[in-house]
């Protein structure tokens, strides 16, 4: 079994010992998938401003490292499968060039600058910016020779002017390749007119020649800018080897990169920057400090265009195959495939490294190749502590810390024992479990953690140990992970279930120790997973709920940004004295400790595979320095290491910026106004930032002067809603920041735009006019009860005169009454009928305290309102009337009979009346109807009552009113009755005051006149 398990590990070694580049460089490639308009980059550009542009066949694109803006012939970028070069003005404007002619962008909107006279130009990079802000094209027409001399000169004021260069000699032109802003002359070919044949570079200034350097016929030289401000020429020679020459002073270049014959390439001296460039479609980095040039990819790129980013030190490509970023920020890492599952990282005496997995096989790293190491497995299988057998499988199951001590020897924890290595053989020191181990070389001993305890080890032959044992000596949890000797020579022992710490050796060895568990109270979190000493000798944690530091004074741990570092810390290592790199979920931060102890500000720096760290997940006290100070770094994907010197660890905030207001562009000039098209007031923003360390996605907060009173909360969207502003001018200020930089100061972006909307949109109009309204209302209800209460009080004043009038004519009325009745009372006294004359006179006396209660009011008055106080009710009317006629009977004896009829359902209790309105129309039926009549008449009164209206009918048999106006008129001492006169003026007063009276007369066929009189009822509740 043995042997059949060794074999299987053999043939795997053999595979996985083939070379390889092992060690790689972090390109991140943008694809159309990624947002780019199109693959082929023809070139590529960074403006002031930080943003990425790239021309492409499909368009122009823009980059601000997390998004593309793509611009296309819709967006008024003219023949845009045709675009090259881009350059940018002192005032911040783009010109990108197109086959045809410029294009001018000023943020807002392209601008077409077709070139004169039919020239055209190439695709690449032939425009130049002068030292005086003048734009150089290199152009040619379709019918000139193979090169032209020809640029174009261009500023805004004059437009284009043609200009050539003179000849070299006779039949030999320039024909200019690139131009020199720094020492602001020409680099060209000579040309000969006769043979047609380029040949030597020459530099071009101020109308003289002067060769650079031999070429090659009809040669192509492929020239590139450094970032050191020094040209790169490449050129294939007759050998069809690439020679690559470097500019080392103005206008002197030397062979820089040679070719063995092996293919290697290397470099012939050394420069003091890093460099990126091609050879042959491959891209290769030159590293300043180690003097080596190695390659970068194995893919084909055909890089276009090689420039460096603003921060000094990362490159963008354009390629045929994308917009590419190489980051240099002093990470490499191995390919999974390469170096599967790595949890720990060990350097030998040899310096060469060891690659622990867990589930894969142990790997050495000698001399840039990998190789598999097997001779361990003749260690498996045994019989471990608790009597079960370790086979092969846990051969390749390693665990955390390995370690090389002071006598050269290499331990490996592996789960089913302790390992060393004496550099010529494997030896079994343990068996048991060894999930961490630790080396303290001051006791001279190793610390195992294992399931059931923690072995204390003297490093010595013999290896005589004593055990600290689950639950008696320490937390009780099912595996110990985790030891740690801090500065003052304190043991932290335990894991992720709390720690025990011994003061020193002596208590470690007595035993003695202080529980730091979530259960005892002693820590506010579960339990530990690494932790580190920075250089003032104070300790941090890493645990399963974020980063805690020490503080000793109180003994406790203090929880540090836990707005970021929310989740496990999985490792913790110093990069240097200012800086503690910390392993998270989401990749590894930059701790600024000297900030920390400064300002109490937490800055830090996250990586990830945005900018250069490609590990997904920390490992678990995966970090670890070699002898080279460079740290490695395990996850759970690839294997990392970092060139400290290398990493950039400043924290550049991002520069955020407006590209639209209401979906129309803003100018780059931060000087002019946007005015807000068709009266809005809600204004909605696209933004966004320009940086390429974005770990995550970018966050804004927007704030507006002279409206906000603080700055909006952060959003991750990058469209804003501004709405409902009043009209004015005003400052809008973006800010933005990325998850990723915590505690960073951000920058500010600005415009200035005018509303001027509506007045009914502004958000003061509903609040104005509502107090306008309120206002208006009070106005009008003021004049509207003055005028109530005026009118009332009018009206009352009428209705008092009225009423006043209605009494006069009344008054005028009972005098008129009376007269008639002492006449009548005369005419019995004279005629001696004393019984009757006794009886009239009762009648009398009735009659007239009927006629004195009618004249004054009885129930009211109109000055309180009530319109019918001086009413009475029909039954006292009946009662009147009938005393009346009675009276009238003494006087006019066997003249008439009278009868009174009250019809069913009329309520004379109830019904009120005005008074002397019906009796003078029974007084005319009696004088005037009756009295001439011959023979005996009858007068019939009838009350009757329909839809709240009273119907009084006074209806006679006498002589009519015809025959009774005859009377009248023959006789000139007649007594001339005013009663019907002065009820009509009454009725008249009556009506105005609220009545509605009507007095219809009418004729009998028979003779005789009927009267009706309709009196609606006012007190029908």
């Amino acid at each position: 079994m043995k042997k059949h398990y060794f074999f299987v590990f053999l043939i795997y070694a053999v595979l996985c010992s083939l070379g390889s580049i092992a060690q790689k460089y972090p390109l991140i490639q943008y694809t159309t998938r990624d947002g780019l308009s199109q693959m082929q980059c023809m070139s590529i550009f960074q403006d002031s401003r930080g943003f990425v542009w790239a021309s492409t066949k499909g368009g122009l694109s823009r980059f601000d490292g997390e998004k593309f803006t793509n611009f296309k012939q819709k967006d008024g970028l003219f023949f845009n499968s045709k675009l090259g070069g881009i350059v940018e003005t002192a005032s911040g404007e783009l010109y990108i060039q197109n086959s045809i002619g410029l294009v001018k962008f000023d943020g807002k909107k392209f601008k077409q600058l077709p070139f004169p006279d039919d020239y055209i130009t190439d695709f690449g990079k032939s425009t130049f910016i002068d030292s005086n802000g003048k734009l150089l094209v290199m152009v040619y027409k379709v019918k000139d020779e193979y090169a032209s001399s020809t640029i174009l000169k261009y500023d805004e004021k004059s437009g284009f002017k043609p200009w050539t260069f003179p000849l070299l000699k006779v039949n030999v032109k320039f024909y200019p390749r690139y131009y020199d802003k720094k020492t602001e002359g020409w680099y060209g070919f000579s040309y000969n007119l006769e043979s047609n044949v380029t040949k030597d570079f020459y530099f071009f200034k101020n109308g003289k020649y002067e060769r650079v350097f031999e070429t090659y016929e009809n040669q192509e030289v492929k020239i590139s800018e450094l970032n050191c401000d020094q040209l790169l020429f490449s050129l294939i020679n007759p050998n069809k080897k690439e020679e690559v020459y470097i500019e080392t002073s103005p206008r002197k270049f030397e062979k820089w990169i040679d070719i063995d014959s092996n293919g290697k390439i290397f470099s012939l001296f050394n420069l003091k920057n890093d460099q990126l460039f091609e050879i042959n479609n491959i891209l290769y980095f030159f590293n300043s400090g180690s003097g080596k040039i190695e390659k970068v990819n194995d893919d084909f790129y055909h890089a276009n265009k090689i420039i460096q980013d603003r921060n000094k030190f990362s490159y963008w490509v354009g390629s045929e195959s994308g917009l590419l970023y190489f980051p240099n920020n002093g990470f490499r890492y191995f390919d999974e495939k390469e170096a599967p599952i790595v949890w720990s990282v060990v350097e030998d005496s040899q310096k060469d490294y060891w690659f622990l997995a867990y589930g894969s096989s142990l790997k050495k790293f000698k001399n840039g190749k990998l190789s598999t190491e097997t001779r361990h497995t003749n260690l498996f299988p045994f019989k471990n502590s608790v009597g079960s057998i370790s086979n092969l499988t846990s051969a390749i199951n390693y665990y955390y810390n390995p370690f090389t001590d002071r006598n050269g020897i290499t331990w490996f924890p592996n789960e089913a024992c302790l390992i060393n290595y004496d550099g010529k053989k494997f030896n079994r020191i343990v068996n048991g479990a060894a999930f961490y181990i630790l080396n303290d070389e001051k006791e001279n001993i190793i610390i195992q953690c294992s399931w059931d305890g923690i072995y204390i080890i003297d490093n010595a032959p013999g290896f005589p140990r004593f055990k600290l044992s689950k639950e008696k000596d320490l937390i009780s949890y099912p595996n110990y992970m985790y030891a740690y000797k801090d500065q003052k020579g304190r043991y932290w022992l335990g894991g992720w279930g709390g720690m025990n710490r011994f003061e020193n050796f002596n208590d470690l060895k007595a035993k003695k120790s202080k529980e730091y568990s979530f259960k005892k109270g002693t820590i506010p979190f579960q339990g530990f997973i690494t932790m580190c000493t920075d250089p003032k000798g104070n300790i941090w944690a890493g645990t399963e709920d974020g980063l805690y530091f020490y503080e000793e004074k109180n003994d406790r741990f203090i929880r540090i940004a836990p707005e970021k570092f929310e989740g496990m810390i999985l490792s913790l290592i110093l990069i240097d004295d200012t800086h503690m790199l910390v392993g998270a979920n989401e990749g590894m931060y930059a701790l600024d400790l000297e900030n920390y102890y400064k300002s109490g500000g937490v800055f830090a720096k996250l990586y990830n595979h945005h900018n250069g760290y490609l590990g997904l997940e920390a490992g678990q006290n995966g970090a670890t320095k070699d002898s080279k100070g460079n740290i490695w770094l395990t996850s759970n994907s690839v294997l990392s290491y970092i060139e400290p010197g290398k990493l950039d660890l400043s924290v550049n905030p991002l520069m955020p910026y407006i590209e639209q207001i209401n979906k129309e562009n803003v100018s780059w000039d931060t000087t002019q106004v946007f005015m807000v098209a068709n009266r809005f007031n809600d204004l909605f923003l696209k933004v966004g930032a320009t940086g390429f360390n974005k770990s995550f996605s970018t966050q804004y907060s927007y704030f507006i002067e002279g409206v906000s009173k603080k700055w909006s909360d952060w959003q991750t969207s990058n469209e804003l809603s501004l709405l409902n502003l009043p009209n004015g001018t005003y400052d809008i200020k973006v800010k933005a920041k990325t998850e990723g930089l915590v505690g960073e100061e951000p920058n500010i972006a600005k415009v200035r735009v005018n509303v001027n909307a509506y007045i009914w949109q502004t958000p003061n109009f509903y609040k104005y006019a509502s107090l306008l309204f309120c206002l208006l209302s009070a106005l009008i209800f003021y004049y509207y009860y003055r005028n109530v209460i005026s009118k009332r009080r009018l009206k009352a004043q009428e209705q008092e005169l009225n009423y006043l009038q209605v009494q006069t004519l009344q008054s005028q009325l009972n005098p008129h009454f009376l007269f008639n009745a002492l006449s009548s009372l005369q005419y019995l006294i004279l005629k001696k009928e004393t019984e009757k004359a006794d009886r009239s006179l009762t009648r009398l006396s009735k009659l007239m305290r009927n006629y004195m209660e009618a004249s004054v009011v009885s129930n009211g008055s109109p000055r309180t309102g009530n319109k019918i106080g001086n009413e009475f009710s029909l039954e006292r009317k009946i009662e009147l009337i009938q005393s009346y006629l009675e009276l009238e009977q003494i006087q006019y004896e066997d003249k008439f009979d009278f009868e009174i009829i009250v019809a069913d359902g009329v309520s004379i209790e109830q019904l009120t009346v005005p008074p002397l309105i019906i009796q003078p129309y029974v007084e005319n039926a009696v004088k005037h109807g009756l009295a001439h009549k011959e023979g005996k008449g009858k007068i019939k009164v009838t009350f009757e009552y329909n839809d709240n209206v009273l119907i009084c009918t006074i209806e006679d048999d006498g002589i009519g009113r015809k025959k009774a106006q005859e009377i009248k008129e023959r006789s000139k001492h007649s007594y001339r009755s005013m009663g019907t006169y002065l009820v009509q003026d009454r009725v008249a007063l009556l009506n105005k005051v609220g009545y509605n009276i009507s007095i219809e007369t009418f004729d009998r066929p028979d003779g005789g006149t009927i009267v009706k009189i309709k009196i609606p009822n006012k007190n029908e509740d």
